[in-house]
């Protein structure tokens, strides 16, 4: 799985700073700029996907010209969901807040009818809806291909989302089994024989006993019947990290 969190460009946290007479007002200076950063901090949407809402504040200050330049900023990053933008004028001083609000549409995984608690999840009982993500706080999926086998931690009714709070993904190794131990350094892969002492999942650390010495280790699943002692090979494994294409929101 791969981790498909959001990444924004670090010139978004500095101010950036447009002359106001190159474009007219200031309603037309605030508009031009946050349009521009919020098509270029969402490059994995359409444009179409996009719908940006701009409430601006009951302030006399919008009706005041400034005689050098308009300073934006946001606060964080743009993102699907409720933002703030700082515009201030360097001369008259003066400054205020404006409310953005961002929709960004696309497809995630739903039930695609009721579902069980503690059922295994296969791709037929799964199926995509385009919504706005940045209603979907808790987090979501956007390919029902990567929840094979997961189960849900608790009845689902046709077309709700699936978030990673409700599914838990399968056990690639039991309590028991005998697995593949990998170790070293420096490009040298030593591999030993162990047996589990508690069930886990990818990227779970788990107790195990090396039959080869006799002694008790921890070490990182990364594979069904495969362990790590380096927490680094979780990340190899999987391609970008535990998440996977699991999408959460931090609004």
């Amino acid at each position: 799985m791969a981790s498909n969190y959001l990444r924004y460009p670090l010139a978004l946290v500095l101010t950036l700073i447009l002359t106001g007479p190159a474009y007219g007002s200031n309603i037309d200076a605030i508009e031009t700029y946050i349009n521009a950063t919020v098509y270029s901090s969402l490059p994995g949407f359409a444009r179409d996907d996009i719908t940006i809402n701009i409430q601006y504040p009951a302030n006399a200050l919008l009706r005041t010209d400034c005689s050098q330049t308009l300073n934006f900023k946001w606060r964080g990053y743009p993102q699907a969901g409720q933002n703030t933008v700082k515009t201030a004028c360097a001369a008259p001083r003066w400054q205020l807040y404006v409310a953005v609000n961002i929709q960004a549409f696309k497809e995630v995984v739903v039930s695609a009818g009721p579902l069980a608690r503690n059922k295994p999840l296969i791709s037929s009982e799964l199926t995509l809806r385009r919504m706005d993500i940045g209603s979907l706080r808790l987090g979501y999926f956007d390919d029902p291909e990567q929840l094979r086998g997961y189960l849900l931690q608790r009845t689902l009714q046709s077309g709700q989302v699936i978030t990673p709070y409700i599914v838990k993904a399968p056990a690639l190794i039991s309590r028991g089994d005998w697995v593949t131990i990998r170790s070293g350094s420096s490009g040298l892969v030593v591999t030993s024989t162990g047996e589990a002492l508690k069930d886990g999942v990818l990227g779970d650390q788990i107790p195990l006993k090396n039959l080869n010495s006799d002694t008790r280790i921890r070490a990182w699943v990364i594979a069904k019947g495969v362990v790590s002692t380096k927490r680094g090979d979780v990340q190899a494994q999987t391609g970008q990290g535990l998440q996977g294409t699991v999408k959460r929101n931090n609004n």
